[in-house]
């Protein structure tokens, strides 16, 4: 299924995609708007442009979980996403996503104008990953951990130490 996630924001909001097989979100633009109201027509334009089946918009609530003002807007513009594109639209705790991207982009020395164009988009790429990540732990993927889990643990019981653990042990001494 192609998801669209959207960070949305009173003048910028960013998006990000990911493909139908594939669990990796990619950052796909920032669009500059007035409102809300103008911005969920411009995500229902690209969410059809990208053929996407569903969308995640992040939710901001405060950090005792409770929804606030901006949570009741970003609900607002969640229903005129839906309403304007016919696509399912799901609503993702995003709590300190564009935190997490600004650090993110300073850590990669992004900064001026090229942060600001791009902050946006690599928060949308953040709230559609966990997304992702959540609805990936499948019972398959939970079996193919339990049948590797125990097979590594006794290998390395066999074993014994390794030799650069040996190594290191001695130096220490």
């Amino acid at each position: 299924m192609r998801r669209i996630g959207v960070d949305p924001g009173a003048r910028r909001t960013g998006l990000a995609f990911a493909e139908p097989d594939v669990r990796i979100a990619y950052p796909l633009k920032t669009i500059e708007h007035r409102g809300y109201e103008q911005a969920a027509l411009m995500v229902a334009a690209e969410v059809s442009s990208a053929n996407a089946q569903q969308v995640v918009i992040g939710l901001p609530l405060r950090s005792d979980g409770s929804e606030g003002e901006a949570a009741r807007s970003v609900r607002r513009f969640a229903a005129m996403v839906e309403a304007s594109s016919t696509v399912p639209v799901v609503l993702w705790d995003e709590r300190l996503s564009t935190a997490a991207a600004e650090r993110h982009l300073s850590s990669a020395r992004i900064f001026g104008k090229k942060r600001r164009s791009v902050v946006d988009q690599a928060a949308a790429t953040l709230i559609l990953q966990s997304y992702l990540d959540a609805i990936g732990k499948s019972a398959w993927v939970e079996e193919e951990i339990l049948q590797i889990g125990p097979a590594v643990k006794s290998d390395r019981r066999r074993r014994g130490r390794s030799a650069g653990e040996k190594r290191w042990r001695e130096r220490r001494k």
